[in-house]
């Protein structure tokens, strides 16, 4: 039997599993879990804000993309990151290449271009560190976008070479956000349409 442990999210997690048991194992669920190396976490839902901030950015990026080669995806296709053995779902990706598949399963991608992330409270400090350690195994990915879902923040890593990363903050709405692997910008006011923040305005124009 195995043992579960809670994690900082308050999801659940199973100790030291093979991916073959992960994959049967999110087989049997209703939801989504991820996997890092040996354990599983279960996702929870998200936000109001993150699920507009989401959406948003899906469509953006279809409509700039509407005439490229590069197919734009929901939270619901999973990356595999081989050398990092872990097994992620971001919340929006785009892949310009022909697809690659893993465990010959077309429900798990490795070789996204673009992964963006839309920051949570309990999974931002992890999705800045530990989950982009393990995203930037991933030969093909060009750049990686973090998104504040409680105030207006567009962070960009481009790869430059290797592992070797240029890193650029967008915190105006009317900054547009340029993302140099597919040849365009988007325009912050585009991502946070419609988006409620608890803080005040004031707040917010501060911050620059």
């Amino acid at each position: 039997k195995i043992a579960y442990l809670r994690t900082m999210s308050s999801a659940e997690k199973k100790l030291k599993v093979t991916a073959a048991e992960y994959l049967a194992y999110e087989d049997g669920i209703a939801g989504k879990a991820e996997f890092y190396d040996g354990e599983i976490y279960d996702m929870a839902g998200g936000s109001w804000n993150h699920s507009l901030i989401t959406t948003n950015v899906g469509t953006a990026l279809n409509v700039a993309l509407s005439d490229s080669p590069c197919t734009v995806h929901s939270p619901d296709l999973k990356v595999h990151a081989f050398e990092a053995n872990a097994y992620m779902y971001p919340d929006v990706q785009v892949v310009c290449e022909e697809p690659q598949f893993s465990d010959l399963r077309k429900d798990i991608l490795i070789n996204p271009t673009i992964i963006v992330e839309v920051l949570s409270p309990t999974t931002a400090a992890f999705d800045r560190s530990g989950k982009f350690k393990r995203y930037r195994t991933l030969p093909s990915l060009r750049e990686y976008v973090l998104i504040e879902q409680d105030s207006v923040q567009v962070d960009v890593f481009t790869r430059i070479e290797g592992d070797e990363w240029r890193f650029n903050s967008y915190t105006q709405l009317h900054h547009l956000v340029k993302l140099d692997s597919l040849g365009l910008s988007i325009p912050v006011a585009k991502i946070y349409a419609k988006v409620r923040f608890e803080a005040s305005e004031e707040a917010q124009e501060a911050k620059s």
